[in-house]
């Protein structure tokens, strides 16, 4: 039976006594009503999620089951709710590690079955949770000379995914396992961190999930220059009568050129050099014992 007052639905009869005769009394009995008050019926609308910079995602809301005194009954049905979300729910709310309560709430649907007015309809809301959006950034491969100076001078690129709501990559921090002393040779890396975005944009970093991948990195040999003693000999004698001239101050015949010349040049790291062979050396083929006097 449908909501509603039911007059003279109660009915009464036949009293007993609890002292005396009932035969002493005349009966008169007059029925009571029935009222049938709506039922409950709880709709829940099913939490979502998404990522920062996506639309609201389609969602849904459904009855609750029925229960005691609670839920559609006899074959009724809601369906075809409606769910809405807030409007400060939008591709620019900013990520977050907590839902987002009572953002998105319910209202209406198709009923069938008995009438509508057989129940009271309590509408729910529901949950999003706005998760940071997924991008890569890779280092650069990159070069350094045997002995320079670190951090080195590495660029950092969004190698997938993408910034979106007019965010804009400002830096990145790029850092390598070389170090000043590290050998020449391949084996090491360049390893990014620290996005940062540029002011004007709508989103922060957290609003992403960032994963660093590692570019490479080549320690190369780095130049020292090594320069010869002069030698001289006597006009008309063989270039092979020629001798040092500082023979006496600098027994290794040579010199290392000054570090000054390029800050990626010279020897480092309290490397130094025993010898260098200079014996047998040839010269310039074009001077012969007929050159004349000159340097």
């Amino acid at each position: 039976s449908n909501v509603g007052t039911y007059t003279k639905a109660v009915g009464i009869s036949d009293a007993v006594m609890g002292t005396g005769l009932a035969s002493n009394y005349e009966f008169h009995y007059t029925e009571g009503n029935l009222v049938i008050t709506p039922r409950p019926v709880d709709i829940k609308v099913i939490n979502t999620t998404k990522f920062y910079g996506d639309a609201n995602p389609t969602t849904t809301a459904i009855v609750e089951e029925a229960g005691k005194g609670t839920g559609l009954l006899n074959g009724d049905t809601l369906t075809d709710i409606t769910t809405i979300y807030d409007s400060s729910i939008n591709e620019k709310t900013h990520a977050s590690t907590t839902p987002y309560d009572g953002i998105i709430r319910s209202e209406g649907g198709t009923f069938t079955g008995s009438s509508k007015e057989n129940y009271t309809f309590n509408y729910g809301k529901g949950n999003i949770l706005v998760r940071p959006l997924p991008i890569t950034v890779t280092s650069d491969n990159a070069v350094k000379t045997y002995g320079s100076t670190t951090p080195i001078t590495a660029a950092a690129k969004i190698t997938s995914g993408s910034l979106v709501n007019g965010d804009a990559l400002d830096s990145v921090t790029v850092t390598t396992n070389a170090t000043e002393t590290s050998p020449v040779g391949d084996g090491y890396t360049t390893t990014p961190s620290g996005l940062t975005l540029k002011a004007g944009g709508n989103g922060a970093a957290s609003d992403y999930a960032v994963t660093y991948d590692s570019g490479s990195l080549k320690v190369m040999p780095r130049p020292v220059y090594l320069i010869e003693d002069n030698k001289t000999r006597i006009y008309g004698e063989e270039n092979s009568t020629a001798v040092y001239q500082n023979s006496k101050e600098n027994t290794n015949h040579f010199t290392v050129a000054a570090t000054d010349q390029d800050a990626n040049t010279g020897l480092v790291n309290g490397d130094t050099i025993a010898k260098v062979t200079t014996e047998g050396n040839l010269m310039d083929t074009s001077i012969t014992s007929a050159s004349n006097v000159g340097t």
